[in-house]
This record gives C-alpha cells, sequence and structure tokens, in this order.
C-alpha cells in the first residue's frame, strides 16, 4: 500500500476521502479521485482497493487516457480476496410481490429497453444450454413494464436479483487514436453480468446489415461484410479501444450478455492471465480490427492497429450463449497475438477463430465503401484492380493474396485444452480461421470430446483452416475422442505452405483423418508429414492428390506426405483386426506400391504408454514408448506438461468444469459421450434410433457436498412401440434398415444378372430395354445386404453396389440393374447424389429421373420427391466399352451408389427389392438409465426405471465423475437432469 491508494467499501460514503478508513461508497468517485492524482504525474503505481461486497453499475464506468497510469506507472483496481468484489453490470430489483405459488412480479419502467436477469451469482434462464422444459426454476418473462420471475432459491427478498442495465460495464477508451488510455489493471473483481439486446444481429458474426454510419460514411443498410459484426453488437463486460498495456486479471468475468472482454479497433499489447470467463452470451473474447481498406489510415501499416495481446491461463467456459457462431476467442483482423496455456470447455462454434475476408473477396468487399450492394460478389474481379486500391497504395493480386491486409496474422495458439466445443450450429471447429492472413501457429493443442451436432454427415474439423488462410502451421497437436460422420475429420488443409506435422489423432471415430486441398481459394505446396494417425476411420484423407494452375503454372497440392503413421483403432479399443483394419492397411499398402504421396508411411500400432482404461483417455495417454515405429520416423512428441492451466491459476478448475448435483443441466453438457450424439442440445443416438444399448454420457466432477442428495431428476422421450420392416430373402429375415439423420448410400438392394447383346460395347446398352425394365418378376435377383469384396480384397462400402462382383466378375460390355424400395416416414423433397461408373439411370416410383451416360463417378445432385410411404428405386448401370480388368483400387466400371438426406422425408426404412412388411416392437420394459460414479461399471448408486422421470439415490458426498449409462434401448432422448 503507498500513500497514493484509494479504498472503496459499498458501505461507504462518495463525500469521504477514499481513505482505508473512510472509503468511498463507487468506483465512479475513486477513479475521479485518481484522475486528479495523477494529472500532475505518477511517481509510484497506484492501486483502489475494492472492499468485499456488491456493486451495482447501472451505466458504464468510463476510463481514458486521462485516468491512465503514465510514467511508467500503472493504476490497478484490486477486488477482495476470494472474489469477493462483486460487480454486478445492471440494477438490483427489490420491490417484489408474490403473483402466484411459484412466480414474482416486480414493476421496472425500463423493463422494455433490458433483456438480462440474475439471480446471485447465475443468470436467469434462456438462451442455448440454458432453457430447461418442464423445470420453470430460473425461467422470467416481461409483459410490459412487469417483470415476472421464478426464482430458484426462496425466500425471494434474501436473493440478488439484478436486471442487466450497463451492456459495457467498464469503458476503457482513449479520446482518439493518439490519446490513448492504457497502464490499467483489473485484478480480482468478479463481473457478474450485463446487459444483451433484443436479439442478436442476422448473421451473428458473420455478415451483419447497418443502417446507420460506418467507416465515416452512411452505410444505407448493407452488408458490413463477412465476419465484421454492427456496432451495436461491440460491448463487453470491459471495452477496450484506443487503449494499449490494458490486464485484467485473476477475474471471474460470469454471464456478459455479449461478450467477457471486447478489444475495439485500437487496441494493443493487452493481456488477460489468470481469469475465469464462463456464460458470455456470445464470445468470452472478442478482438476486433480494421477490415481490408477500411478506416481513417493513409497507409496499409497504419491500418493494423489490434495486435500483440497476450492471453495466458485462462478458463473459458459454458460460451455463447446467445450466439450459435460463439468463440472462447474471435480475432477479426487483429494479429501477432499470443494464446497459451488456456482450458477451453463448452463453446457453441469455435474455441479460438481467426477471421478476416478471404483473398478472392477483398476487393468485392472493398467496393461496399463506394456503394455496392454486393449482389453477386463474384462478378467483381479477384485480382488487379487498379481503380481498387486499398488506402490509395494496395492492390491485392494472385501472388500477394492481400497477405499485408489480411491483419488475422502471426498469431501463435499453443498448449491449450480444447473440449466440448462446437456443440451447437454446423461447419465448424475447435480452433479456425477463414481470409485470415498468413504466419498462424496452432501447436501442442489437446483438442478432444467433441461431437457433430449438426447432421451426423455434416461438416466437422476440429483444426479447421478453411479458405485463404497461408503460410499456417499445425504442429504438434494431440486430437482424441472426436466422433462424426461423413465429413467429420481432425485437420482441413487449404492454404498455400500449410505445414501438418507431429501431430497425433487417436481413439476418434470419422470419416478420414484430414481433408486435404483447395476449394475456392489457392491451397497448394501443402505438408503431411510425420503425423500418428491411430483412430477408427474410413480412409486416411480426403483430396491430397494433383495439382492447381496458380499464375499460369501447375502447382502441387501437397508438396510432401511421408513417415506417417497409420493404424486402425476402435473407440473402445476393441481389437482391431477387422475389416475397418484392413481397409486402411490396404490404403496405406496402395500408397507404398505406387511410390506417389505417402510412398514411405507404414500401417503400424504407434505404441502409446496408455496408464488409463480406454474411457479414461487423456492427453498424456499418447506419449510414444520408446520403441515407437512413429518415433524411428523421426516424430517429435509434444510436451504434455506444457498443456492446459499452469501455476498461478487463483481457482479450481474441478469446481469450473463440474457442477453442483442439485444444478439442473442440460445432459448435453457432457464431459464425455460414448455412441450418442448431440443435437439440439440433447442426447440422441447418430440415426434417429433409441440411445443405443449400453452408451453412456459423462459429467466431470458432480459435487454432491455432503449427501443430502437423494432423487434423481430428468426429462426424457422414451420409445413408443416402434415401427419397422422386415422380409425374407432367400429364406432368411432381413431387418429393414432405418436411417435418420444420416447422409449415407442407400444400404440394401437386390441386383439383376448382367446382360449384354452380341455386337454392343457397354454404351450402347443405355438404350436397350432388358427384362428387368420390361419383366421384373422374371428376374433372378440378388440380394446385397453385406459390403461386397472383390476377388483383388478391394472391399467397397455398405451401398456401393459393384455389378461386375455380384456376377462374378470377367463382366465386359455390359449392363445390369439394381432395385431397392424405401420408406418415408412423412415423404418430401430431397437432394439425391448419383455415382457411379459408366453410365447410370434410375427410376423412383417407375419415373425416370436420371439419365447420364459417362462422367458419373464425380457426384451428381437431382432433386427428387418421395411420398410418405413405399417409394421403389430402379437403377441401371452400363460399362464402358473396354476389356475386362480386376479393380485393383476405386470400384472399376460397374458399379453405381445413390445417396440423400433421409432426415428430409421424415427419416426412412430401407429394404432390398420390393416393399418389405410392417411389424411392430414394443421397447425393453426394464431398466432406462443407471446412475454410476465414477466409470461406466462402476458403483451404481440409482436406476431410473422405464417410463419413469425420478428415481431414488443412495447416499453420496463429495465429488464424482458421472456416468448416466442406457443399458437397453428404450430411451430416445435425455434434455436435462438434476440431483434433489
Amino acid at each position: 500500500m503507498t500513500a497514493g491508494d484509494f479504498f472503496v467499501d459499498a458501505l461507504g460514503n462518495d463525500a469521504n476521502p477514499g481513505t482505508k478508513e473512510s472509503p468511498f461508497a463507487t468506483i465512479e468517485a475513486a477513479r475521479d479521485a485518481v484522475r486528479k492524482a495523477i494529472a500532475g504525474g505518477m511517481k509510484e503505481d497506484i492501486v483502489v482497493h475494492i472492499g468485499a461486497g456488491n456493486y451495482f453499475v447501472e451505466k458504464t464506468i468510463e476510463l481514458d487516457d486521462r485516468d491512465s497510469g503514465r510514467d511508467g506507472r500503472a493504476i490497478t483496481y484490486k477486488g477482495a480476496p476470494d472474489l469477493g468484489t462483486r460487480i454486478f453490470g445492471g440494477r438490483r430489483i427489490t420491490n417484489w410481490t408474490k403473483l402466484n405459488d411459484k412466480e414474482f412480479v416486480a414493476e421496472v419502467p425500463d423493463l422494455q429497453q433490458h433483456f438480462m436477469l440474475y439471480e446471485n451469482d447465475q443468470a436467469a434462464n434462456g438462451g442455448i444450454f440454458h432453457t430447461f422444459q418442464d423445470a420453470p426454476e430460473g425461467n422470467w418473462k416481461r409483459e410490459g413494464t412487469r417483470l415476472i420471475y421464478h426464482p430458484r432459491n426462496l425466500p425471494i427478498e434474501n436473493q440478488i436479483l439484478v436486471l442487466g442495465t450497463a451492456k459495457d460495464v467498464f469503458s476503457i477508451k482513449g479520446r482518439s487514436m493518439e490519446q490513448i488510455a492504457g497502464n490499467i489493471v483489473f485484478d480480482g473483481l468478479h463481473m457478474i453480468g450485463s446487459d444483451f439486446a433484443p436479439e442478436w444481429k442476422k448473421g451473428d458474426s458473420y455478415a451483419s446489415n447497418w443502417d446507420g454510419e460506418y467507416d465515416g460514411k452512411p452505410w444505407g443498410g448493407k452488408t458490413l461484410c463477412d465476419s465484421v459484426i454492427a456496432p451495436d453488437m461491440r460491448h463487453g463486460q470491459f471495452y477496450i479501444e484506443n487503449a494499449r498495456n490494458v490486464v485484467v486479471r485473476n477475474s471471474r468475468l460470469y454471464g456478459a450478455g455479449f461478450m467477457g472482454v471486447m478489444f475495439n479497433r485500437w487496441a494493443q499489447e493487452c493481456r488477460m492471465e489468470n481469469n475465469w470467463i464462463e456464460n458470455a452470451g456470445c464470445n468470452g473474447l472478442f478482438f476486433m480490427g480494421w477490415e481490408c481498406g477500411r478506416g481513417p489510415f493513409k497507409t496499409v501499416a497504419e491500418s493494423y492497429v489490434n495486435k500483440k495481446h497476450v492471453v495466458r491461463n485462462n478458463v473459458f467456459h459454458d460460451i455463447g450463449r446467445f450466439s450459435n457462431y460463439g468463440a472462447g476467442m474471435y480475432f477479426n483482423f487483429s494479429g501477432d497475438n499470443l494464446v497459451e496455456h488456456n482450458v477451453f470447455h463448452g463453446i457453441t462454434h469455435y474455441g479460438v477463430t481467426l477471421k478476416g475476408w478471404r483473398p478472392r473477396l477483398i476487393n468485392a468487399f472493398y467496393s461496399v465503401n463506394s456503394g455496392a450492394t454486393l449482389e453477386n460478389p463474384d462478378k467483381i474481379a479477384p485480382y488487379d484492380v487498379q481503380e481498387l486500391k486499398l488506402y490509395g497504395e494496395y492492390v491485392v493480386t494472385e501472388a500477394n493474396q492481400g497477405a499485408e491486409v489480411l491483419h488475422s496474422r502471426n498469431t501463435i495458439v499453443r498448449y491449450n485444452d480444447m473440449s466440448q466445443i462446437a456443440r451447437s450450429g454446423d461447419d465448424m471447429g475447435m480452433i479456425s480461421m477463414w481470409g485470415a492472413g498468413t504466419g498462424n501457429v496452432w501447436e501442442y493443442n489437446a483438442c478432444h470430446d467433441g461431437v457433430n451436432t449438426s447432421g451426423w454427415d455434416h461438416w466437422l474439423h476440429v483444426l479447421f483452416n478453411d479458405d485463404g488462410s497461408h503460410l499456417a502451421t499445425v504442429r504438434g497437436n494431440i486430437v482424441y475422442w472426436i466422433t462424426g460422420g461423413g465429413r467429420s475429420r481432425a485437420i482441413m488443409a487449404k492454404g498455400n505452405e500449410q505445414l501438418n506435422i507431429y501431430n497425433i489423432i487417436a481413439d476418434c471415430d470419422l470419416s478420414a483423418a484430414a481433408t486435404i486441398g483447395p476449394y475456392i481459394e489457392q491451397a497448394h505446396h501443402m505438408v503431411w508429414s510425420n503425423n500418428i494417425v491411430a483412430a477408427q476411420i474410413q480412409t486416411l484423407y480426403e483430396g491430397g492428390q494433383g495439382t492447381e494452375k496458380v499464375g499460369g503454372e501447375q502447382r502441387p497440392i501437397l508438396k510432401a506426405a511421408e513417415k506417417n503413421v497409420y493404424f486402425y483403432q476402435p473407440l473402445d479399443r476393441a481389437e482391431p483386426s477387422s475389416p475397418g483394419a484392413e481397409k486402411i492397411q490396404q490404403q496405406v499398402t496402395g500408397r507404398n506400391k505406387a511410390k506417389g504421396i505417402d510412398a514411405d508411411s507404414i500401417y503400424a500400432d504407434p505404441l502409446f504408454d496408455r496408464k488409463r482404461p480406454w474411457w479414461d483417455a487423456h492427453y498424456t495417454e499418447y506419449l510414444l514408448k520408446p520403441d515407437s515405429p512413429a518415433l524411428k520416423l523421426g516424430f517429435k512428441q509434444t510436451d504434455m506438461s506444457k498443456i492446459g492451466i499452469q501455476e498461478g491459476f487463483p481457482f479450481d478448475l474441478a469446481k469450473i468444469i463440474g457442477q453442483p448435483a442439485g444444478k439442473t443441466r442440460k445432459a448435453a453438457d457432457f464431459s464425455r459421450i460414448f455412441k450418442n450424439r448431440i443435437t439440439n442440445q440433447q442426447v440422441r443416438s447418430r440415426h434417429g434410433s433409441p440411445l443405443y444399448r449400453n452408451s453412456w454420457t459423462r459429467y466431470n466432477g458432480v459435487d454432491f457436498g455432503e449427501g443430502r442428495r437423494t432423487q434423481f431428476r430428468t426429462r426424457l422421450e422414451w420409445v413408443a412401440p416402434k415401427q419397422t420392416f422386415d422380409k425374407t430373402v432367400e429364406g432368411a429375415t432381413v431387418n429393414a434398415m432405418e436411417l435418420g439423420d444420416d447422409w449415407r448410400p442407400i444400404p440394401y438392394w437386390e441386383v439383376s444378372p448382367a446382360y449384354n447383346e452380341k455386337g454392343k460395347t457397354g454404351p450402347e446398352l443405355f438404350e436397350v430395354a432388358f427384362a428387368p425394365e420390361k419383366e421384373p418378376d422374371a428376374v433372378k435377383w440378388k440380394p446385397v445386404i453385406e459390403p461386397l469384396v472383390s476377388r483383388a480384397t478391394v472391399r467397397h462400402p455398405l451401398g456401393v453396389v459393384n455389378c461386375d462382383v455380384v456376377n462374378g466378375e470377367n463382366n465386359a460390355n455390359s449392363a445390369a440393374y439394381m432395385r431397392a424400395s424405401l420408406y418415408a416416414k412423412s415423404g418430401g423433397k430431397t437432394d439425391v447424389e448419383i455415382r457411379g461408373a459408366h453410365g447410370v439411370k434410375v427410376w423412383l416410383n417407375g419415373v425416370q429421373v436420371f439419365s447420364q451416360l459417362g462422367n458419373v463417378g464425380n457426384s451428381k445432385r437431382v432433386d427428387m420427391t418421395f411420398k410418405k410411404g413405399w417409394n421403389q428405386f430402379l437403377v441401371k448401370v452400363v460399362q464402358d466399352d473396354k476389356p475386362w480388368a480386376p479393380a485393383m483400387q476405386g470400384y472399376g466400371n460397374f458399379w453405381a451408389t445413390v445417396t440423400l438426406h433421409y432426415i428430409r422425408v421424415g427419416g426412412a426404412f430401407l429394404v432390398p427389392g420390393l416393399p418389405g412388411n410392417e411389424r411392430f416392437i414394443d421397447p425393453h420394459q426394464g431398466a432406462a438409465v443407471e446412475i454410476r460414479l465414477d466409470a461406466p461399471d462402476g458403483k451404481l448408486i440409482g436406476t431410473l426405471p422405464f417410463k419413469q422421470n425420478t428415481c431414488k439415490i443412495e447416499k453420496t458426498t463429495g465429488r464424482h465423475d458421472l456416468f448416466l449409462v442406457f443399458p437397453n434401448e428404450n430411451v430416445q432422448m435425455m434434455d436435462w437432469f438434476r440431483f434433489e
């Protein structure tokens, strides 16, 4: 303590001198005293000691350059120990009267201007992962000036009920970019809440429209362009602009309406250290610089004003309450930052994302400044437009890729622990960038426990370098316990010279390890080397082959792919000898023989030095044994002791990620999930069926306290008597396959014999009608209900029908037919993908809907309308005019597959050939949920019977990992649970 220190106490008086004995009552009074004290300069640091108690900030506390440290000294606003200084971003409401047995009402004249409510240190219900059907405690509503609330705790007069009224609680903003605020520290504060807005702007942080003034001119309702949020959305519990060296440390930032901290425009060298950031409405931290060509600058160099921040040793938990695009950290035109040793858990879209404008759109977006409406941005030339010089000097070219104006660059994201991210939305990743700029590094992060929450086969990448982010390094990351369908992969590589090395992808269930190659922007000369892939995958990676034409020359997609170790490892570590393992081993062997990319990679067990059971995998499980084949190939191990929170973090991480047993919790707020998935914030199966037998969901660190909780309560949907279909095929019963939220081929078919005509080639048979078109009942159809394997051991995925293999091989210049029946639960229209070789015709319900000869191997999409009930497919396939040859790789020249979105027809049943017979199956009447501690087969403390929503539990004390196990397939969905 120095002679210049000031003191604030909730029971003080602003007429006091602000001493320890006679403190101020408000932070504003202390700020004014500091301003007066430092007007002539600073000879020592100043600390404002804010005492324990509750402070209600109805209007923003503003600090500018006159309130800032100077002469090498800092001003610190320091809270009481143990988060005793509680700063609410709003007004306390006390005039409650009883409305009915459950609800209370208070008159609030300006209620319609405000949108957030808090009880004690917890937000009232509402938003993503915070809405609980049939659990009304915490619900609230606004009716004119009447605020109606169902409190969680009684009596209501003993609770602290606060209406959010301040969109920014602290604003640290210099008066201009020349009058910079800064050298201000906020230490040990407990920030609770702030106000929000009626709704997040349409398009979220992607493409807001703006009616007011922007960039010094009327904007007239035009788009602000990708990744640019509207000015009235740029708020935080701490708002920072025109400021340098602002530090927030050792603080809890809870329940911000918008951001925990908003770094807007000119903001440099700020630090976030040892903080606990939870339940932010959109993003934990948002860094928003100036977009390409915009702002009051004369040169490109001048426009780079948001940079050099450090975010270290923080926890980001439950972020994105009002935004499907929420991020722990969102960098937009902000670069040269360091993000390290943080924990991210429970975030709607991204852990960390770096954004900008992808190079081919910079000119189009910049042209909005001069009045363009961007109805078709692709009509504006992407390169070499001399009349579109940014800042009067810079022209975007194919060679420079706009790198100098894409400021989200040179940011290092390392040693972070990320889990349960991308829990709402689509096309997302744990670490992501799009149009970000060059030189970003993602290294030594642990990314785990994620599941595709949109369509099971939609896009999900864990490390997601999307279009137009070049010269990136993805190194030494550990990706594990990630599950998803046909477009779920660990890494997306879509940038020039992206380096992917020394990464581990293990204990995942994905379609492939990576997607490698260009889409809209350039992506060439990439490297995929010295990685370990030990997971349940269907193919090594998508893409990577060939070249792309840039600047008149062909450039390789992959410059190098070598010394990788591949191994097929099921999630539950079952014995990896299976058709899946054979398929991956064949792919590796094929690369070895082809002598191209991955020619010296190997298929081998990488020999992890595992210490835990399979269900308890942790990133420390992926240290390699000394005799690992990966080490022999030059693999470099990550120092795992540096991952996640390090020494100095002042809070108990287990209490942050864990929850009190009595708190109502979304079942989708998992720590780990086995077999099932999350959709609409609920636990459901992957394909619309009941929750899988012996599947489970894990919740770490549930605190049962002293053991007062005696009952488990949940909201479930039960399996009803189930409609299904079967049919007899060759004397055996074949059950229909039910598909729901899937994008996958029709799995079951019947296949005709091969037909040919003397003197005609395969293509010439395309218009010849054979028996299946004229007399199908006379045809001897062969069922295909298992994956086909050729004599050359090429394994075909279920639904890929090779008519040559079905008919004994050796067929040339032939035609064949396939038929299947689909029962649509509701009917409807969907696009259908048709692939095959060499020519394919498709009839649906007797009407020809597709016909193409040649080039059907590339996917073709056709809109088709399905009626409710049975729909019948007939597919004709003809070969090309080549002699027969065995298919050593790929599927040869006599195959077809039909793929569609089954959910768009209400879900479907599939049978081979003609329609099946309807029957109903009663659900299992046994236990619905087993409540276990610390392991999937751990201590059983309760069993929830079928069609009940409560059950008794044994007395349980202390903190435990909770496992909710589904032993029988009689639960359709779990929404939320709590212990009472």
